[in-house]
This record gives C-alpha cells, structure tokens and sequence, in this order.
C-alpha cells in the first residue's frame, strides 16, 4: 500500500507522524552509498550566499526556460573533512535559489546554517569552475535534499564514512 494511503487510514495521529517521519530518514545503506558517491563530505557553516556568475557557451545567449534554477553560490567553511577536503578550507556550492517545482527539495542555503553536506563536483551548470577570493576554484552543487543533512547528522556521517 503506498505510504501516503497508509498513513490517511491510521486511526491514530502518533502513528501517522510516525511513519511520516520513518520514509524522511535515511537508511544507514541509502546513506552510505550517497557518502560513497560524493565528491566531498564535510560538516561546515555557510559563511555568505551570493549569486552564481557562469560563463556563456560561445556566442549564444543563455538559454532561459520557465525552470530557470537561479543558481546561487554558497561559500561554506569547512569545520570537519570527512571525504576529499581538510578542516579550515573554504568550499562553494551551487544550488537553484528557484522555487520552481523542477528545483522541488533542493537545499536552499542561508548565512549562518551548518550542517553536514553530501556534495558532487558541478556537473550540472556548464561551468565546473568559480573563484574564491580572486582565484579559480571547483564548484560543487548541492540539488537534493538529501546533500545538505542537519548538523546533528555529523557523527552518523563521520561512522558510515570510515571503511568496514
């Protein structure tokens, strides 16, 4: 029975609650292959948002469609490395600051947030590349909900990343 029938028909509003909740967590298995799949794990602080500057493909101009994503950078300070970076570095993410239903869950990111974050090399925007105090660096992105986890999620992140 699908989960949002199941959970219309519970007679009690604790269990509906209950199962809601169960179908947002991730599995330790869901969650190790996600972490295996990253580029860079990392448990940081968005320290500013700024609006993404990506390069135009040759001499057409951008294209633009309803689901514009609105890219937005995040500049993220990295307070503990747990796949592909260091402690103390400074990483940008990418993520659409559209609401658009195309860009639905996707982390929305604000000054001040820390969290633990799933993150792959930009593959998505056509340009892998951005600068960091004046110097070219790797854009990451961030388009699922599941890429940008509360901090509290640190310590499970950090054990599902050590090897058996």
């Amino acid at each position: 029975m699908p989960r949002s029938v199941v959970m219309r028909t519970e007679a009690s509003g604790h269990k509906a609650s209950v199962v809601s909740q169960s179908g947002k967590q991730l599995s330790d298995d869901e969650l190790r292959a996600r972490i295996q799949a990253a580029d860079m794990v990392m448990v940081g602080r968005v320290l500013s948002v700024r609006q993404a500057t990506l390069a135009v493909a040759g001499d057409r101009p951008p294209r633009i469609t309803e689901h514009d994503p609105a890219w937005q950078e995040a500049v993220i300070r990295v307070v503990s490395g747990l796949k592909g970076v260091q402690a103390d570095q400074e990483v940008v993410v990418r993520f659409p600051g559209s609401l658009d239903v195309a860009w639905h869950g996707a982390p929305r990111f604000k000054v001040g947030q820390e969290g633990t974050f799933l993150l792959q090399k930009d593959r998505v925007t056509g340009t892998p590349k951005t600068t960091l105090a004046g110097a070219p660096v790797d854009a990451y992105t961030a388009l699922d909900a599941k890429d940008a986890l509360p901090a509290d999620q640190a310590d499970r992140v950090r054990r599902l990343t050590r090897p058996y």
